[in-house]
């Protein structure tokens, strides 16, 4: 804990918590409590942080913001297609939603501000059949496409790498290929070149999940 450098931010991640006035209040009001908190360890308002969560109403962001030092933002949305969505997140699609997602991850930026708020996707997942896209041009294709709508009003893309797992319903699946995450990931960093989306909160030293944000250490900003 005392090694200068070794830690630069505070991250928080968790599973929905449903309840409340309004679907997932309890989950705000349990990160309000431990931000604020957390927040008695720093001199400034603002600290560097991030949450992993639901994707909030722009009412419950807006308290996550103004109630803690809070600085970004990330929903993880899974995957950038709604036919899927619905398929592999029944929960979320349930509850929220595949439009209303990406309507509150845009939401989100009117409160943190473009380049602190992003989403994080399976990548690979979106190939599994019988459901998925047939080739991984057309998957490629049509999750970039999702992804520059959502970067075009600040919101960031950001992947892992999905490993079917042996005993699970898509554990006999197949993974996209080598070649395919790497396309992945340059079509990504293009994005947040393009629309000048720094990924500092997210991004290789902060998250050794994404693969596709080790490129962000080449932003000239």
């Amino acid at each position: 804990m005392k090694e200068p450098g070794r830690y630069s931010a505070v991250f928080l991640t968790s599973g929905s918590i449903v309840s409340g006035q309004a679907p997932f209040d309890d989950e705000v009001d349990y990160y309000i409590r431990i931000l604020q908190e957390v927040g008695k360890h720093f001199k400034t308002r603002k600290f560097p942080s991030q949450i992993i969560g639901t994707a909030f109403t722009k009412n419950q962001l807006q308290r996550l913001y103004d109630e803690t030092g809070l600085m970004s933002y990330t929903a993880d949305i899974e995957v950038l297609n709604e036919e899927l969505f619905n398929k592999f997140c029944p929960g979320k699609a349930e509850w929220i939603g595949y439009r209303e997602w990406k309507k509150r991850l845009i939401d989100a930026v009117d409160v943190f501000g473009p380049g602190r708020v992003n989403t994080g996707l399976v990548a690979g997942i979106e190939l599994a059949g019988p459901h998925g896209f047939m080739s991984e041009d057309d998957a490629l294709e049509r999750t970039l496409v999702e992804a520059e709508y959502l970067a075009k009003q600040g919101v960031s893309t950001v992947f892992i790498v999905w490993s079917p797992r042996p005993d699970t319903p898509l554990g006999d699946q197949k993974n996209a290929s080598l070649d395919y995450y790497i396309r992945l990931a340059r079509g990504l960093h293009a994005l947040r070149v393009k629309y000048r989306l720094p990924i500092g909160f997210d991004d290789y030293r902060h998250c050794g999940n994404h693969p596709d944000s080790d490129l962000s250490r080449l932003l000239p900003y």
